[in-house]
């Protein structure tokens, strides 16, 4: 068996999520990173069946994103670790989701999570 990892790194989502009832009606767009520790049999086999399609997770990402509303941020996370536990050769996964623009008076990059879980 091999190890390896898979980064899917700036993904942006809208969605209406979030605590204060603005956030829900008119909804934000959201960012999300994935770290995903993948085992498989033979890199070298060069066979798109034995690896984790990383356009998959997205799709999946974009399952959950869409079944909200979330209140939480770490709700929203875990539900979307949930669902790529059904990925065969997953044996880890690190997301962080991340709010650019949150409803706070003071300037700032962005506020977030980071999860992560075991298969």
């Amino acid at each position: 068996m091999e190890r390896y990892q898979i980064e899917v790194l700036g993904l942006k989502l809208f969605g209406h999520h979030g605590v204060l009832p603005e956030e829900t009606k008119l909804g934000q767009e959201f960012g999300l990173d994935f770290w995903l520790e993948v085992e498989t049999l033979d890199l070298g086999a060069d066979d798109p069946a034995q690896v984790v399609n990383y356009a998959q997770v997205v799709a999946l990402a974009q399952e959950v994103f869409a079944t909200g509303p979330f209140l939480l941020l770490e709700a929203l996370g875990q539900a979307i670790l949930n669902r790529l536990g059904a990925l065969p050769g997953l044996k880890a996964a690190k997301l962080r989701v991340t709010k650019p623009r949150p409803p706070i008076l003071v300037p700032l990059d962005h506020v977030g999570i980071v999860l992560s879980k075991t298969y």
